[in-house]
């Protein structure tokens, strides 16, 4: 199920929204998990990253389906992010972090979604740190993205 995570970054814990299982060729493809992938895809495409380099399959649609243009659309992401020098890998596939870091052990790159969350944030900062509230946030996704309420009483 699509969920909040945390990795460790300069020694700071830091929560991100990540998929459960695999998006992409071949890999498990649960629904929200596609869902979210395809919401963050669609959003970043319409950020100042993507200006020069458009999706040439039009906007992506979120209805949680994992199909040819989803595919696409993850591997112009990759592409795109390569170009401009993020430190990406070109797969195809958005997989969940293994481990609390922000770097694969296999391709030595960071996650994907890491990456989709950092454009998305730099693209719509009020709604990143609470994403189940943004009025454009699919449905079957307000539950499992709530944003923890922390309560510190000492």
């Amino acid at each position: 199920m699509a969920r909040i995570g945390v990795f460790q970054y300069s020694g700071q814990a830091c929560l991100y929204y990540t998929v459960h299982a695999a998006v992409g060729p071949g890999a498990p493809n649960r629904r929200d998990d596609v869902l979210l992938v395809q919401y963050l895809l669609r959003e970043c495409f319409k950020s100042k990253k993507f200006t020069a380099a458009p999706f040439p399959g039009g906007v992506v649609g979120v209805d949680g389906v994992a199909g040819q243009q989803t595919f696409a659309a993850i591997r112009h992401f990759q592409s795109v992010g390569k170009s401009q020098g993020q430190n990406m890998v070109q797969d195809g596939r958005v997989d969940p972090p293994a481990t609390d870091t922000t770097v694969s052990s296999i391709s030595q790159t960071v996650y994907t979604i890491l990456n989709l969350n950092s454009v998305f944030r730099g693209y719509r900062p009020q709604d990143w740190s609470r994403l189940s509230q943004a009025p454009d946030c699919p449905a079957e996704l307000r539950v499992p993205l709530r944003e923890p309420i922390w309560d510190w009483k000492y």
